[in-house]
């Protein structure tokens, strides 16, 4: 009997103990860490600018599936204050977020001036708490890519040979300066307008306070008048490759195409003037040639002729 007793003693015990274990499962599976993250983040305008204030977006997300969290605190800060919040300090509160939800937040920023060109660390750090209280922190990085204003000014624009023909050269000079804090990348120049050909040149980088020098050369194509306009065109990237361009009129009038020299308009082209066959103008000569010799000695002998009968 002492046995069965025992038996059902153990039994029990292990039944509790099993109970035990189930229930701690399930508690644990209920109190699992809720969990903040940044998902999503985007610059209004594309891009931070040294000096200039912009906008940072941040998606905020509750990744938990059933917990949701309260007294919410968003912290935004830069390792050496490279940028700094415009309004307030860099902060935001939400009072609570559902299980499987997402906050948009938006921080008006400024970039520091006279950064350098290139990608800065931000963390944001996120503090809350669970429903039952307990407290979390997470931390974030996103990395924005930070340029330098760009600004140019075109100067010493001079026409050399102004009043042209059709078919001559047009030669044209000028000065690309770079009056902003980041390097002009991949500057071209293009000259275009009434009156001329389109050309173009490469000038490269230029950096901040250089200046390239504009030199090109193109054809006079068709008559202008005193309202023809001459421009050049000036396309550069920043540093991450995106485009601008920059249109500067050269004057109106500036350049006065007349009507070509030649005679011969396929030298305009370019061309060499085709050769005019000659054979037979000469045959027509030389036959008109031959017979008025033939009729001079024809007279003569007449003439000859007329005399010895008079004699006789």
């Amino acid at each position: 009997m002492s046995q069965i007793k025992g038996r059902k003693y153990i039994r029990l015990c292990v039944l509790l103990i099993m109970t035990i274990s189930m229930l701690s499962i399930s508690v644990k599976v209920y109190a699992a860490t809720p969990r903040l993250m940044v998902t999503d983040y985007s610059v209004e305008g594309g891009s931070v600018v040294g000096g200039k204030e912009f906008d940072l977006k941040i998606v905020l997300t509750n990744t938990a599936s059933k917990t949701a969290v309260k007294n919410i605190k968003v912290t935004i800060a830069t390792a050496n204050g490279e940028m700094l919040p415009v309004e307030g300090a860099g902060t935001a509160y939400i009072e609570t977020m559902s299980a499987n939800t997402e906050e948009e937040l938006t921080f008006k920023m400024k970039a520091v001036k006279g950064l350098e060109e290139k990608s800065y660390k931000v963390t944001i750090k996120t503090e809350y708490e669970s429903t039952s209280g307990m407290e979390y922190v997470v931390e974030d990085s996103i990395f924005l890519p930070v340029t330098m204003e760009q600004r140019l000014m075109v100067t010493d624009i001079y026409v050399a040979g102004n009043d042209v023909h059709i078919g001559e050269d047009v030669e044209v000079t000028a000065k690309v300066s770079n009056l902003g804090e980041g390097s002009l990348y991949n500057v071209t120049v293009e000259l275009y307008g009434e009156g001329i050909d389109s050309m173009n040149t490469y000038l490269g980088n230029i950096e901040s306070g250089k200046s390239g020098n504009v030199d090109i050369i193109t054809t006079a194509s068709e008559m202008t008048n005193m309202n023809s306009k001459t421009y050049l065109k000036i396309t550069y990237e920043d540093i991450d490759g995106n485009k601008q361009e920059e249109q500067h009129e050269l004057g109106q009038g500036v350049l006065s195409v007349q009507r070509p020299i030649y005679d011969d308009l396929e030298l305009v082209k370019g061309e060499k003037p085709t050769k005019r066959d000659w054979t037979l103008v000469k045959w027509v000569i030389g036959v008109f040639v031959g017979v008025v010799m033939v009729v001079v000695v024809a007279v003569r002998r007449i003439k000859r002729k007329k005399k010895i009968l008079e004699e006789f």
